[in-house]
């Protein structure tokens, strides 16, 4: 739970860098 946290917000600052499926 705790993890999927930190990941959702690690995406927040850089999303390209590990969401290819989510290009901005």
């Amino acid at each position: 739970m705790q993890t999927k946290n930190v990941n959702k917000s690690h995406f927040k600052n850089h999303p390209l860098k590990k969401e290819p499926s989510q290009p901005k």
